[in-house]
């Protein structure tokens, strides 16, 4: 019966990389009111609520499934290699998780792979001990409770875990970890055009500098456009801190030479050039047209918010 179950499995796992990974439920429900010219007040709140509630309810039934089980999860992550992605939000973690999750055989890789990160990301920022004991006495069972039996290679490649990416290198010491970074005038223009620190924004009130950040002082009197480059220059700090291998989103699409370099021969899987090159001519999750404009309509105030909160972080990455 185990052998049959591991072979339903691979099966089952291999039909869902040929189709490439779905987006979750609460994706879908933010797609729709995101782009909707409603507001809808109590919104927020009720999301938060909903968020709290999955957490309890997720840790409760994720101790359950685990009850007695240590020996054998030990065993799983002994056996099974690991890899994690950071990135800010709007990095082009969509493109590659999806060209990862058809291409790699054997393997189970996803995206926002449970959206209660969402609800710890905020405390995260906040303490890196919660963050240690979110990880370490959650998602590490977590994994092996949602992970198919059998798999060759587990990944996540999620901007919901950027800042629990030193938690992750604690807890998971031997697997494979990368920053993925984008230029942040590209990133900047598309968190604009969507909800993301606006008042539609669930979370966004939680979003803030902590106390000690220089920016905690001024945080009332920025702009969304400002709180939007903070959040972007103070992610990428943290992640450049703490995850050793960096993965340049231009260059990921721009030339499959330095694709393969950086992060291809790194996880130790291929993807054929000629496949590469569909996927870069089909993107998914692309922002509207009509969204914010680019570098060149910005006001000459925004682009020096721009340069003065971006401009030392992104010199680290060449841009």
């Amino acid at each position: 019966l185990r052998k049959l179950r591991a072979v339903k499995n691979t099966i089952l796992m291999n039909e869902s990389n040929k189709k490439g990974f779905e987006r979750r439920w609460y994706t879908k429900v933010m797609d729709r009111y995101r782009w909707s010219p409603v507001y809808i007040p109590g919104f927020n709140t009720a999301a938060r609520t909903g968020l709290r509630l999955k957490s309890w309810k997720d840790r409760q039934l994720v101790e359950q499934a685990c009850a007695g089980k240590q020996q054998e999860i030990e065993q799983w992550f002994n056996e099974t290699p690991l890899f994690f992605g950071f990135s800010s939000i709007r990095g082009g973690t969509v493109f590659l998780a999806n060209m990862l999750s058809l291409e790699v055989p054997d393997s189970h890789i996803e995206h926002e792979a449970n959206v209660i990160d969402y609800w710890e990301l905020p405390k995260a920022r906040l303490s890196e001990a919660d963050s240690l004991a979110y990880v370490e006495g959650f998602r590490r069972n977590e994994i092996y409770t949602r992970a198919p039996r059998g798999i060759q290679l587990y990944g996540e490649i999620n901007p919901f875990i950027r800042r629990h990416c030193k938690a992750f290198k604690t807890v998971f010491p031997d697997a494979k970890l990368f920053h993925m970074v984008r230029h942040p005038r590209e990133v900047v223009r598309s968190v604009m055009s969507r909800e993301i620190l606006s008042r539609k924004d669930p979370m966004g009130q939680l979003m803030m500098p902590p106390p000690w950040d220089p920016y905690h002082q001024e945080w009332g009197r920025m702009s969304r456009f400002e709180r939007v480059c903070w959040e972007w220059q103070d992610d990428n700090r943290y992640m450049r801190e703490y995850v050793p291998n960096l993965v340049r989103f231009e260059d990921m699409i721009g030339d499959y030479a330095a694709f393969k370099d950086s992060l291809l021969d790194y996880l130790g899987v291929d993807v054929p050039e000629e496949n590469w090159a569909r996927f870069t001519q089909e993107p998914r999750n692309v922002t509207r047209n009509s969204g914010y404009p680019g570098w060149a309509a910005w006001s000459e105030s925004d682009r020096q918010s721009f340069e003065r909160i971006c401009g030392p972080e992104m010199a680290e990455y060449g841009y």
